[in-house]
Parts: C-alpha cells; structure tokens; sequence
C-alpha cells in the first residue's frame, strides 16, 4: 500500500477520502505551501540577517580553533553536538567565515526538512490531512526562523524527520531490510549531528521493536539490532569525549537559564507545569507562544491522538509519543530542558505538525455539511497562506533580530574599514594575546565583536598576523582594544611595557557604536579604544600628548 492512512469515519466519511479533494486539488494545495515555505526559508537566509548574540557565541570558536579543538569545552558556555561544529568548521573553510557560510548548513537542513516533511506526512496522511500538515510545517514561525541561525535546531528537525521516515518505511514495506539498514547508517550520525535526536532515535527502536519481532526474519532482527548498538555506541561515546565535557561546564548556569523547562517539585505544580509547557512555545506551529498561545495547537494534537488510538496505527503513534515521554524524563533526571523554547524542542516538531495537520482534519470532518466544511478549510488554508505571506513581508522591512543587532554591524562594518586606513590594524586581544576583564568578555557583545572582526577586518579575515615590520612614519600601528574597562589596568599597563620597547605611544582616542540603543538586557554602548603607536626611532622625541 502507499499510506498508513488512519480510517476514521466520521460524518460517514473517512479522513483522507474527502471527495471534495481529488488528487489533483491536494497536490496543487501541497506544491502551493511547498514553494511558500521553501521561499520563506531562501528569503530569510538571502536578507542576510545581522548575527545575535547566541549565533556569536558558537559562532566565534570557530573563528580559530580546528577540528581537534572544537572537542574541547567551548566559549561563551556553549554546548553544541561535534558533528554540527564540525560541519560549520569545514564549510567556514571552504567558503570563508562569514554569515553566509556559517547559516548554509542550517537553511539546507530547513529546505530539505521541509520537502522530507511534506514526503512522509503522505505516508500517513491523505486529502486535507496531507495539506493542513504541510501548510502548518511551510509557514511555522520556528522552523524558518532556525532556519537562518547558526545553531543546530534545523538540524535537529531534519536527522528526527530522517529516522522517522525510515521507520515509517519499513513499516510500509516489512520485507524491505533496507530501510532498517538505513537506520543503522543515520542512527550514529544522528546522535552526532543533534543532542535530542537519541530520543527520537530511542522512541524508534522501542516503536519497532514488536514489529520487528514479529517478523521472525534473521535479515531485519540483525539490521534492527545494529541500529541499536552502533547509535548507543556513537551517542556513549560522543557523551564521554565531548557532550560531558561541554555541559558539566554550563550545567549550572544552563539550569538556572532553563529553570521553567525543568519539571518542579510537588504535584500541584507539576500538573500546572505540564499544562504549561504543553500550550506554550514548543507548540506553537504554526504560531503561538507562551501564556496557552499554543491551546489550539495542543489541542489539534490531542484530538489526532485519540483519532489513532481509535482506529491509527500504533507503532506510527508511538513514534510520534514515545520522543517526548522521553525528552520529558531527561528533564525528570535534570539532563536536557523540557518544553521551555521551541528551540530546544525541534526533534518533536515534526510529530507536532503531523498531528496537528490531522486533528485539524479530523475535527473538520465533524462539520455537517459538506459546503460548509470546504468553506472551513478554504478559509483555514487562506489564512495560512497570509500568515506565510505576512511572514516573509516582516523578514523584508525587518531584516534584523534587533535594533541593537543591526546597529551593531552596520557599525563594524565603517568600523573595520576605516580603522585600517592608511595604518596596520590590530586587535589587543586577538593580535597581542592581552587578557581583559572576563566581564567584558563573557557577553554577546564581545563575540559580535570577534566575530565581526573576523568577517569585516581585511587582514583577520585572510588570517594574517599583524605586520609590524611594516609600521613607518606614513604608516602608523593602530590598537584596538574593545570595552576597555578599570580592571584591565594591569594586563594593559603590562602590554604598553611591552610595546615601548619597540614603538612610542603617539596618541589614545575612543569609539562609542550603539549610544542609547536598547539591547534585550537593557540599554548599552560599546567603547573601541584606538592606541596609536609610530616605531621608537622614528617617533617625536618632543614628547606626545594623549588625547584623553
């Protein structure tokens, strides 16, 4: 057979058999939403977003580290899976560090999330099902917006679709091993590419492993096993080398950073919690948010659950279920966030948007008459279509996460130019090795600024040191050293010893970029102070005067 429809006759018509919706009217609704969603998802990445403060924070250990070091403990308190890194890492190196190369791999993952998406939900769904699902999936806020970051999210909703789809497969075709092979070949990578995804992983060894059994073939029992053991093995060993390493280093901050995703204490607030958690963020497809914004969705998803447990497929339900059963008791142990950001939640998303794209369809086949109910969907599929349309007319009059985001280039951008005009250009930090004040350097605005520097300063972007035999009379050595602050006395006063050795101090000015724009924390300013040197035996020996 093609599907794993659900047979539901409801109003004396079963879901997916809608005669109102022929072939040819689902395919055109289907291909609508596909090309919607897919130019959501390149118009996004071609506006060329300022980067954001998380971006920054993983984005700048690659800046210098190589494959080797990017096992080690991250900057910023980043956690991040190494395969994703090191992915980053190659195409950075082949493309060069810019926010183009660095958000190729998450807006690929998107579009090819969006096509595999619209591939299995028609192993499962027909007619309206088929169209509401996609249609919720193409125009979803999340899915676009990690889309276009540099985070593992889009990646994390395309491995969890991919080991869905494969069991969806082999549930099709039993006699088919090679779909449990595939397993066996996407398993390890998986867990390499996505934290979250060795839930998804494990929901479809537990889903399949009756049906499997029941197969008695020696060929599927030793694929199905294979799954197993190579993806517990790459994921135990992934979490010994570097995912422990990573996060033993953060877990006390990242507990405090998700402290609402983590279930509470007593049952009166846990039953609060659960409801929370549940109409919140991690279902808001295609919008909501926190404070029940999310009911309908839930509720959409609700009523597609008990549409299977009536007359579904239960090993399709429990691959749908069984990821978040066991999200939810990694929060339980205090080891993965549960439900506090979509972001952090993308490995269910597609089971979130299959559901909701059926519960929608389910109760759309409770309306009694047949004129009405096409009047509901068109109406529901229009609005969708405005919601994307909306979408991207957002994206393009506000191409930017922030103001301050925004501000924040433009500036590096006149910043790195102008700076090296006519002088040799270097950075305290990144040239000199001079060691600041940590607070000004555990904050987003430190690694915009290394960031930055890397994609907008002429000579750090081709990764070369800092010439210094170059410096002359015409071409002085100008220092920049960024949020200089009263505790970097000793380091700088250090670094100036240093350098009057060689070169004399000719004169100290200072930048101020974003003066009175408001940051998410509040309002800030960014101090770029220039140090100016000339070589010793060149400098005026009448003394310099520093402008203060």
């Amino acid at each position: 057979m093609d599907t794993i429809p659900i047979d539901l006759r409801l109003s004396g018509a079963r879901v997916g058999d809608d005669p109102a919706w022929p072939a040819g009217r689902v395919a055109a609704w289907t291909r609508g939403f596909l090309a919607l969603g897919a130019l959501l998802r390149v118009v996004r990445y071609a506006l060329h977003h300022p980067l954001w403060g998380d971006e920054a924070f993983l984005a700048s250990n690659l800046i210098d580290r190589d494959f080797a070091d990017l096992i080690r403990p991250l900057h910023y308190q980043q956690v991040c899976p190494l395969l994703f890194l090191w992915a980053e890492k190659a195409v950075s190196l082949a493309l060069g560090f810019s926010e183009f190369s660095l958000r190729l791999i998450p807006t690929l993952s998107s579009i090819a999330g969006l096509f595999l998406f619209r591939h299995v939900a028609g192993r499962l769904l027909r007619g309206p099902a088929l169209v509401l699902a996609v249609a919720i999936l193409a125009v979803g806020f999340y899915p676009i917006r990690y889309g276009g970051e540099i985070k593992p999210y889009a990646t994390d909703f395309l491995v969890a679709l991919g080991l869905l789809a494969l069991a969806i497969e082999w549930l099709r075709r039993p006699d088919q091993v090679r779909y449990l092979l595939g397993l066996c070949v996407l398993g390890p990578i998986a867990v390499g590419v996505s934290h979250p995804a060795i839930f998804v992983a494990a929901g479809v060894g537990f889903s399949l492993l009756v049906p499997v059994a029941k197969t008695r073939r020696p060929a599927a029992m030793a694929a199905f096993a294979c799954f197993g053991i190579a993806t517990l093995a790459a994921f135990l060993i992934l979490l010994r080398v570097v995912t422990k390493s990573q996060s033993d280093n953060v877990m006390d901050m990242m507990k405090g950073y998700w402290a609402d995703a983590f279930p509470p204490r007593g049952a009166a607030a846990l039953v609060t919690w659960l409801a929370t958690v549940h109409t919140s963020h991690m279902f808001a497809y295609p919008a909501g948010g926190e404070n029940g914004a999310s009911t309908l969705t839930a509720g959409l998803c609700l009523a597609a659950i008990v549409a299977y447990l009536r007359r579904g497929s239960k090993s399709v339900l429990a691959l749908l279920l069984v990821p978040f059963a066991l999200g939810l008791t990694a929060a339980f142990l205090g080891r993965y966030p549960y439900g506090g950001s979509a972001r952090t939640m993308q490995y269910v998303a597609p089971a979130i948007g299959l559901m909701a794209g059926l519960g929608a369809a389910v109760l759309l086949a409770r309306v009694p008459r047949d004129r009405l109910k096409r009047h509901a969907t068109g109406l529901i599929l229009g609005s969708l279509a405005i919601v994307g349309l909306g979408l991207l007319g957002w994206d393009v009059t506000h191409p930017y996460k922030s103001i301050y985001d925004r501000e924040c280039r433009d500036f590096a951008r006149r910043f790195w130019t102008d700076a090296a005009s006519g002088v040799e250009i270097a950075c305290a930090r990144t040239d000199f090795g001079v060691r600041l004040d940590p607070t000004g350097w555990r904050n987003d605005r430190s690694a915009l600024y290394l960031c930055y520097q890397a994609i907008y300063s002429p000579r750090h972007r081709r990764k070369e040191p800092a010439r210094l035999e170059s410096v002359a009379p015409d071409r002085p050595l100008r220092v920049v050293v960024f949020q200089e602050r009263t505790g970097d006395a000793p380091g700088l006063n250090a670094w100036k010893a240093e350098m009057s050795k060689r070169f004399e101090l000719q004169s100290r000015r200072v930048l101020y970029a974003n003066r009175g724009v408001v940051n998410r924390a509040g309002i800030f300013e960014d101090r770029f102070v220039l140090y100016e040197f000339l070589p010793r035996h060149v400098a005026s020996r009448r003394g310099t005067e520093i402008r203060r």
